[in-house]
């Protein structure tokens, strides 16, 4: 089942960087958020709200060079036993391919053009631009060599999911949040709205929208409390990925 298809969507699909980066948003599809979606329990494994009386906890500062470590540790550890990466590394050493990853993008493509951002050193959140620079070739060659080394015989399935997922992807121009996470020692407090509100502050200053892609109910009701909508859902992806929703949020 899919939704959310028409004018508004069809853009081109986010490169494989950017699928890399956002191994939780990257291919959702089924079921536009239907007005009997149930209200989950909050157990999300990377955003960390309780409810209405939660609080925020920590300072948020936005991530150099000098903390790519800390925030591959963050993003691994709270990514490792999410439904898509499950779906898309079923090795036993999960952990690792992760971390290789997102070491890679973390280093190569999220901190030198995108925005990352931690709070309390146990929470991460990386945006991504409107606009990406095609890698240089070394970056390129870099690149190509890890996913085939980590992802093997799987780059095929996430290449057909990357276009399935494209018919879902907004055309408007905007920043993407391509991945975010809570170590799982933190979670329920608080860290994930600290580590989100600056650059939704920024965007409401500039005037531009967000947007992102998950896989999980849990993962909509938390998106929504920060002003994204459910703006498309498709459950039928290729090679039986998990399903995936599509998210937008104007600013205020």
């Amino acid at each position: 089942m899919k939704y959310g298809q028409g004018q508004r969507f069809g853009g081109s699909p986010p490169s494989p960087v950017a699928r890399a980066i956002s191994f939780h948003s990257t291919t959702h599809r089924p079921r536009y958020a239907s007005p009997n979606r149930r209200t989950p329990a909050w157990a999300d494994p990377y955003d960390d709200q309780m409810g209405e009386t939660h609080t925020v906890t920590g300072t948020a500062r936005r991530a150099t060079d000098t903390d790519i470590a800390m925030v591959v540790s963050i993003l691994a550890a709270s990514h490792e036993n999410y439904v898509w990466e499950q779906w898309l590394l079923p090795q036993p050493d999960r952990y690792a391919a992760i971390e290789r990853i997102m070491n890679l993008t973390t280093r190569l493509i999220a901190i030198p053009h995108g925005e990352v951002w931690l709070a309390g050193d146990v929470s991460a959140a990386v945006w991504l631009p409107p606009e990406l620079p095609e890698p240089t070739p070394e970056v390129a060659r870099e690149l190509s060599t890890t996913f085939t080394a980590v992802f093997g015989n799987r780059i095929q399935a996430l290449k057909s999911v990357e276009a399935a997922v494209g018919e879902l992807c907004p055309r408007e121009r905007h920043w993407t949040l391509g991945t975010m996470g809570t170590h799982p020692d933190h979670q329920k407090s608080g860290f994930g709205t600290a580590v989100l509100t600056p650059m939704l502050d920024r965007l409401d200053r500039d005037g531009m929208c967000a947007a992102l892609e998950t896989s999980t109910e849990d993962n909509v009701s938390f998106y929504e409390r920060f002003g994204f909508t459910a703006v498309a859902y498709d459950d039928a992806l290729p090679h039986g990925a998990p399903p995936v929703w599509s998210m937008w949020r104007d600013p205020s």
